[in-house]
Order: C-alpha cells, then structure tokens, then sequence
C-alpha cells in the first residue's frame, strides 16, 4: 500500500489517480476528512492526521510500503515552513522506517538549497537531507512550477484575462520558467516506485519550454483567443505592498518570498529526468488546450 501525504491538492489528485490506475491501494493521510471524500469515493483509505502531530504519523504508516510526501506550504514564514517542510518530514520518515516502509518519495522544489534565497528553498532542502538520512530507499524530485487541469497558476492568468483585456505583469516579465504538466510529473513518480535507475536520486523536473513570463502570458491568451495588453509594475511596489499586506492579512495574496522566488525564475537541467523515466515531456501549448479555451 503507498501512503500519500498532501493528497487532496493539485498533484495530489492528480497522483492518485495514476496510482489507482497502476493498480495500487493507496491511503492518504488528510487533516479534514470531508476534504477527502472525493478520494474516497475512488477507493482511497483515509486516515485523519497532521504532518506536525507524530502519533497521526505512525498510525498512518502501518502497513505502507512506499510513503510520498507531497506536503509544502507557501506562506506562513520560516517558522511555519520549518514546522511542515523539515521536521514534519523528518516525523514522517522516522514513523515510516519503524513500521517497516521501504521507500520515501519526496516532492521538493527546484532551486532548494543550504544556502537558499529563501527560507521556502532552505527548509525544502532541509528536508531533502532527513529523506537522505531516514535509512529509507529515496527518491526526491525537484520540479518547476506545475500546470495542468485545475491547476492555480494558468487558472490564475486565464480568469484575469476574462475579466479584462489589460493584464498586470510584475516586473520585466522576463524571468524564466520552465512549466512542468502535472500528468508527466504524477506519472513520473509512479514509475519512480519501481525504477531502480530512480533509487537514492535527486532529479530536477521541467518541461520541454524554457519561457519568460511574458511568453506563458501570451500562450495562455493564445489558447483563449483573447487580445491582451500587458502592464509592467515595478517590482519595487509590488514588494512594498506585499510587506504591507503581510503585515496586515493573515494569508496575503502574495508574498515577499514568492516575489523573490518569481523574480529568480525557475529552470532546471531535465537531463537526468529523461533517462531515468524516458519521458518526453509536454510542451506547454500542447498541454494548455486540454484545459484552457
């Protein structure tokens, strides 16, 4: 049985359902079961718990063989993203190896590292090395950012776009990203339970398009026929609203580290990717019309 952590999001849907398909029993480790009840009407089995909570842990681990964690926040500050990403995986290894879990596949992100921009990069580096440490068979991917069938990012754009033809892009626009369709990746880790070439790796994850931001822009107007008139804001603004709004709202839109992050761009060597999995990924036109009119 494959435990899955972070199983009601994006790629959490996305991952159990090729599971499902690969034949597996799969559990998910949720915080709200009513969250859960679509995955259940799959065959999923439910367990309630928390990545913080270490005895929900160690029941959830009982009887798993593999255990993917795709838990990650993206706000919440460096104590938050230490809480979840790094001690919250490192609970979650240490209660896999005591009942008896084999394997460990880790979602991180492409640009963690020690000495990372921010602390969203650091502690997902942190991570990385608890999986290393854990005694357990890994696998840690490291993906750009994903898009696909009910997925934030393209949504995001495609409703601005609606709801008018002038759409703001903060800065240059001309920081790079490498968009990964959600399908390549889910299957990607699928595969990855049973690939030796993919055990104790760390693979960087990205498409097959290197492309500013102004470009995806322009391919997401593209796909939905609409003429779009860009608007250049200044980062310098953009930031000091973001520490405004972070001083003021719980949950701020947007955030100072995700600016940073934005502004760095996100782009990977898919080398390793390919021929560990042999897979050709997804342009991002291509996988844009299966979702975006």
């Amino acid at each position: 049985m494959i435990l899955v952590t972070g199983a009601t999001g994006f790629l959490g849907n996305h991952l159990v359902r090729e599971l499902i398909e690969g034949g597996y029993k799969v559990r998910a480790l949720v915080r709200d079961v009513r969250r859960g009840e679509r995955l259940e009407s799959q065959g999923v089995e439910l367990v309630k718990g928390d990545m913080t909570d270490p005895e929900s842990l160690k029941e959830a681990t009982k009887g798993i063989e593999t255990v993917i964690n795709l838990v990650g926040v993206i706000s919440g500050g460096e104590k938050v993203y230490r809480a979840v990403h790094t001690e919250g995986t490192r609970k979650l290894a240490e209660a896999a190896k005591e009942k008896g879990a084999k394997r460990f596949i880790y979602i991180s992100a492409n640009g963690a590292s020690r000495d990372g921009a921010t602390p969203y990069f650091r502690t997902k580096w942190e991570a990385e090395e608890e999986v290393k440490k854990s005694g357990l068979e890994y696998t840690i991917f490291r993906p750009s950012v994903l898009f696909g069938p009910n997925d934030a990012f393209v949504n995001q754009l495609a409703f601005g776009m609606r709801l008018s033809p002038v759409f703001p892009v903060f800065g240059s626009g001309k920081y790079k990203l490498q968009p990964l369709f959600v399908k390549d990746l889910a299957q990607c880790m699928v595969k990855s339970i049973t690939e030796p070439k993919a055990v104790n790796q760390v693979i960087e994850m990205g498409g097959p398009d290197a492309m500013t931001f102004n470009e995806i822009v322009d391919a997401v107007a593209e796909a939905l026929n609409k003429k779009v008139y860009k608007i250049h804001i200044p980062l310098s603004m953009i930031k000091l609203s973001a520490r405004l709004m972070g001083k003021i709202l719980k949950k701020p839109p947007v955030s100072i580290d995700q600016l940073i992050m934005m502004e760095m761009g996100n782009v990977c060597d898919t080398a390793r990717m390919k021929e560990i999995f042999g897979i050709k990924p997804t342009p991002f036109k291509e996988g844009l019309r299966t979702y975006i009119h």
